[in-house]
């Protein structure tokens, strides 16, 4: 495979994965704007998350040599927006920041408060979420950016149609070893080494206190 074929096939696979990325958070905020979800139902905390990790995943730096995605895929009208997105993708749900911004309100938006009454002191956290009516302008983003990436995938399909056997199989994109050509059998990948940054770690044995191998 030459080195632009190569840098192809991680093309595709980055644009493919942004993709499916992008319908998943879309998909996910969907959700919350047509129930209308508020903070205080079960799966509105989880369904947040995934839309903010879910979009910010295809513009962050992956092992592997992949690459990622760069901010000149997002039109310009939308780049606050989609700076918010990552900046509390970082802050309020991949991590917790106590160090996150300000809201005019109320300070760090992520505090640890004692509430204390006459008869009793309470421990609560506080949480800045964005709510239902927030989710159309994200979900907006989000088709921008299937359709960009799924025009990225068609066309490396396309030019890359006739290194795909034609023998009935399945077959697995090599962004692996660019030795080898644009596509590989499926389970290629396991019959020789792989290279050192795609190894699985070791995991150290437990003993017991008598010295023998715990077994698990």
């Amino acid at each position: 495979m030459t080195s632009e074929s190569f840098d192809d096939a991680k093309l595709l696979w980055r644009m493919f994965y942004a993709k499916e990325c992008f319908r998943h958070a879309r998909a996910a905020a969907e959700h919350i704007r047509d129930n209308a979800l508020e903070d205080e139902h079960p799966l509105f905390y989880s369904l947040i998350t995934a839309v903010y990790v879910l979009y910010a995943k295809p513009f962050k730096r992956a092992r592997g040599g992949i690459g990622m995605l760069g901010n000149e895929m997002v039109p310009k009208h939308q780049l606050e927006l989609h700076a918010l997105l990552l900046q509390h993708r970082d802050q309020l749900y991949a991590h917790r920041d106590p160090q996150s911004f300000h809201l005019p309100d109320r300070g760090p938006s992520s505090q640890i408060r004692f509430l204390v009454s006459p008869t009793q002191m309470r421990l609560f956290g506080t949480d800045f979420h964005a709510g239902h009516p927030e989710m159309p302008p994200i979900i907006d983003l989000c088709v921008v950016l299937e359709n960009k990436t799924d025009y990225h995938v068609s066309k490396l399909c396309k030019r890359h149609q006739r290194d795909v056997p034609r023998s009935v199989g399945e077959y697995m994109l090599n962004v692996y070893d660019p030795k080898q050509p644009f596509v590989i059998k499926k389970d290629a990948i396991f019959t020789g080494p792989l290279p050192p940054h795609q190894m699985a770690p070791r995991v150290a044995k437990q003993r017991e206190p008598n010295g023998r191998r715990r077994q698990d």
